[in-house]
């Protein structure tokens, strides 16, 4: 799919903090649809933001999950915040669980000792 995405924090031309480009198509949840837009803008707190008005540089960043194409603005205290919402946390909580799973020489759920 086809979208725009806020690559930095642009003080003096905010609108070429914006990438154009191609993504993978989203899988919705289920009983969830994806939707084609037709149109779409920004609002001066989109430009703000993109200024850096109210946000440093390094809060501006790119979700952790692989395959997520999406900018999260990380407003914790400690700057910690990787993921650009729950489901791509549990997402990649899952992949680790089981990459820790395959591991050579890891124990497994039914292995651990209790």
């Amino acid at each position: 799919m086809f979208a725009v995405t806020a690559a930095r924090i642009d003080a003096d031309d905010p609108l070429s903090a914006l990438e154009l480009g191609e993504h993978p198509d989203p899988s919705p949840p289920e009983g969830w649809t994806t939707v084609t837009v037709r149109a779409a803008a920004l609002n001066h707190h989109d430009i703000w933001t993109l200024r850096g008005v109210g946000i440093s540089a390094d809060r501006l960043r790119h979700c952790e999950a692989p395959s997520c194409p999406h900018v999260l603005v990380d407003t914790t205290p400690d700057r910690s915040q990787a993921y650009c919402g729950d489901r791509c946390a549990a997402k990649a909580s899952v992949t680790a669980l089981h990459v820790r799973r395959r591991s050579p020489g890891s124990e497994t759920a039914s292995t651990a000792a209790v």
